[in-house]
């Protein structure tokens, strides 16, 4: 039955890795003090946990797990902070954010995803 999700599975995680590049990159720009390109960043990174959420939900009824789900929709909240508190030039608010709750939010759900797909798209 899984069989016909694999490939969603590993889009989704492939996807969900380059979630954790943008990550990484924001928050190096952010550190060196070059801003111009953050915004279109968390955008851009908004969409990709949207559309991992779109692919992933009929994959997670088979799972009977909501821990995903809740990951998804605790890092999309961090994100919305993150967007305001760029628009509202609180660079320093949103380096917090996004070290204290974003990277680790993000870990956590990535790495829930991981475990429930990685037996199916190894294999």
């Amino acid at each position: 039955m899984m069989e016909k999700y694999t490939e969603v599975m590993r889009n989704a995680v492939d996807l969900s890795d380059t979630i954790h590049e943008a990550l990484q990159y924001i928050n190096e720009q952010l550190e060196i003090g070059n801003h111009s390109e953050v915004l279109g960043l968390l955008k851009d990174t908004s969409d990709a946990v949207i559309a991992i959420e779109n692919s992933i939900i009929p994959i997670l009824k088979q799972f009977s797990t909501e821990i995903i789900l809740k990951g998804i929709d605790e890092f999309k909240v961090v994100l919305e902070q993150m967007e305001i508190l760029y628009q509202g030039n609180n660079l320093t608010a949103l380096k917090e954010v996004l070290s204290i709750k974003g990277i680790p939010l993000y870990i956590q759900w990535r790495s829930e995803m991981y475990k429930a797909f990685y037996p199916y798209i190894v294999s």
